[in-house]
């Protein structure tokens, strides 16, 4: 099995030069570097290539340059060797050199790609597949350089609005910890002493505080246990509480759902519109689903159509799809208009997760200060409600 080495190495010159290369031992390495005219000074296995950012990255990346070559003339072997020798991304740099290389030996394109699983899933190769055999893989790639980039910007605000709120939640969070473990305990002792009766809110904070000082040690053991939910969620009966779950939030379930279906028509639209038989655009869209539940509605559907049934009747039997979108899956079949009913509700579905993010956004910010505000605040007045009083009732 072949290894991502990152390498040192000499060119012809005589300079250093550094890249990654796969292979299966460094003898190998070696040998794929001296028919380059390069000489391996040192090398070691990398993982940076396995890392989702890259991955996410490189089908974006590949697709958008290449068709840019195809537009201008340029050949497919000549343009994987052009981008193979630009260095500004060694990653990319390495995946289009192996390519190349797969293309010598005689494969298809979509056969090599197919070769790099962990980069290039089942849709992404299907379509090169079909670009390939229509002779229109120029116009093909552009398509999915655009949906690429599409999902990319809605995954990224998405991303955003998961973000700011845990980031000011941790900071709220480590604020009010770090109060109840070391200022409180040196108020409360200040306050025993005057042996004045206490009000209930700071009888309730001085209970909270002795509560994190006695079971500090199991918060720590909870907060390093947070990991073991990644294995949880592998777990396909977590998956599919989850699914019956999320529908059912107040917020983020709609969100959720229109992410969902604007992905499953986008994928679809772009499968059918570049010649994929509807069964196979059907399977591969939904195998590009996070929710486990569209999965399982997908992969029922596709075998529903293989027994004869109509798209629009496999989706109306199909539960947690809108009545909209059914009724424009049922006029795109009727008209023969599949492809620019599935894209149309892409965008719509798209459009409303981007007003749902947009909305809940305004909504967070200023729940989260006012929350914040609260918190501190009543420590505030549980703390100094009692010492005014003390000095109060000491002055003349």
């Amino acid at each position: 099995m072949s290894s991502a080495f990152r390498y040192r190495a000499l060119d012809e010159r005589g300079g250093l030069c550094t890249g990654y290369a796969l292979a299966g031992t460094v003898a190998a390495l070696a040998q794929k570097l001296a028919a380059r005219q390069l000489i391996l000074l040192s090398c070691k296995k990398t993982k940076h290539l396995r890392s989702t950012a890259v991955r996410r990255e490189i089908p974006a990346a590949l697709s958008l340059q290449i068709g840019q070559c195809l537009r201008a003339g340029l050949p497919l072997a000549d343009a994987l060797e052009s981008i193979a020798s630009d260095e500004a991304s060694p990653e990319l740099s390495m995946i289009c050199r192996e390519l190349w290389l797969s293309l010598q030996c005689g494969h298809s394109f979509s056969h090599s790609l197919a070769e790099w699983p962990a980069y290039f899933s089942a849709t992404f190769v299907a379509l090169v597949c079909a670009g390939e055999a229509s002779g229109r893989l120029d116009r093909v790639l552009d398509q999915i350089a655009d949906h690429l980039k599409r999902a990319e910007d809605l995954r990224q605000q998405t991303r955003h609005l998961l973000i700011r709120p845990l980031l000011s939640g941790a900071a709220v969070l480590t604020a009010l910890l770090t109060l109840l473990a070391f200022l409180v305990p040196k108020i409360r002792g200040f306050l025993e002493e005057s042996a004045q009766v206490l009000p209930w809110h700071t009888r309730a904070l001085f209970a909270l505080s002795d509560a994190l000082l006695a079971y500090w040690p199991a918060l720590l053991l909870m907060i390093a246990l947070l990991p073991l939910l990644r294995l949880a969620w592998r777990h396909p009966r977590t998956r599919e509480r989850y699914a019956a779950l999320t529908p059912r939030l107040p917020l983020f379930g709609p969100i959720l759902r229109d992410l969902s279906l604007a992905r499953l028509a986008g994928v679809m639209a772009l499968l059918y519109r570049s010649g994929i038989p509807l069964i196979d655009a059907l399977r591969l869209a939904g195998s590009t689903l996070e929710h486990p539940g569209y999965q399982q509605s997908t992969r029922r559907m596709a075998y529903q159509l293989e027994q004869g049934k109509s798209l629009s009747t496999v989706f109306r039997e199909a539960p947690g799809f809108p009545p909209f979108f059914l009724r424009m899956v049922e006029i795109g079949e009727h008209t023969g208009n599949l492809e620019d009913a599935m894209s149309t509700l892409a965008e719509r579905h798209e459009r409303l997760a981007r007003h749902g993010i947009t909305r809940i956004q305004a909504l967070l910010e200023p729940s989260l200060t006012l929350g914040a505000g609260l918190i501190l605040g009543w420590i505030m007045l549980a703390t100094l409600q009692p010492i005014y009083a003390l000095v109060g009732g000491g002055l003349p």
